[in-house]
């Protein structure tokens, strides 16, 4: 699902325009991204939450060369699935 799919699913059971749904989804991530960016954690109920989690450094081999390569240590965006979308996921997947 893309983010224009969203935007349409949110205007047909809201029933609102696509213009509406379309500043109301972008604003929901874009405060999502504005929270992550002070590294604050941000929980939705029923869903997950989405933080920032710290990477450690680490030394990797290089695929091409085989040198060893530094890789340095930073913040990635990580979410973590609360109970309910792990089932809601296990219940529905291909058989």
């Amino acid at each position: 699902m893309m983010l224009e799919d969203v935007i349409d699913h949110v205007s047909r059971k809201t029933k609102v325009s696509k213009r509406t749904a379309r500043v109301a989804v972008r604003s929901v991530f874009a405060a999502i991204a504005q929270a992550m960016h002070r590294h604050e954690r941000v929980a939705v109920p029923a869903f997950g939450a989405f933080c920032v989690s710290r990477r450690r450094g680490r030394r990797v081999l290089h695929p091409a060369t085989g040198l060893p390569v530094r890789i340095r240590a930073g913040f990635v965006p990580a979410f973590r699935p609360f109970e309910d979308l792990r089932r809601s996921v296990r219940r529905y997947r291909a058989k």
